[in-house]
């Protein structure tokens, strides 16, 4: 595994987690940050 594909699995990890995060925490609006092309889907 080359330092690109190391940096491209950790930055996916970090990713993943911090969308957990904000689901764990019933945070809506932060998870879309990461799902910019979805931000018209506001909870009512």
């Amino acid at each position: 595994m080359n330092i690109k594909e190391l940096t491209d699995k950790i930055l996916l990890r970090e990713l993943v987690d911090n969308i957990s995060i904000y689901g764990d925490k019933k945070d809506f609006d932060k998870q879309l940050q990461y799902f910019p092309q979805m931000q018209f889907l506001k909870p009512l």
